[in-house]
């Protein structure tokens, strides 16, 4: 028998939909560079910000609850990418990590 969807599963569910059905199949403008940071940004909060604390406190609670050290990095390019796009300067990377 099937169990029930746990409301934290029910809620991601929801937000999927929301998400899916508020994303254009087409871009009707061409993505900025500003628009590439708020992008990945904003995945970055849905993914790494939320999930590393969580793995932390599960891997903790199951070593016995002693903090451990951090063992995880992330790192990216956004807002430093200089491949030749001639709309990357300074200023881009500043707002990157603004």
């Amino acid at each position: 028998m099937a169990q029930p969807p746990s409301a934290e599963r029910e809620e991601g569910l929801h937000r999927e939909v929301l998400r899916l059905w508020l994303t254009s199949m087409l871009r009707l403008t061409r993505l900025e560079v500003a628009d590439e940071i708020a992008n990945a940004l904003a995945y970055f909060r849905l993914t790494f910000l939320e999930e590393v604390p969580r793995l932390y406190a599960a891997l903790e609670a199951s070593l016995g609850g002693g903090a451990l050290p951090p063992f995880l990095s992330i790192g990216t390019w956004i807002g430093g990418d200089r491949d030749g796009d001639p709309n990357v300067k300074a200023a881009t990377l500043e707002l990157a990590l603004a």
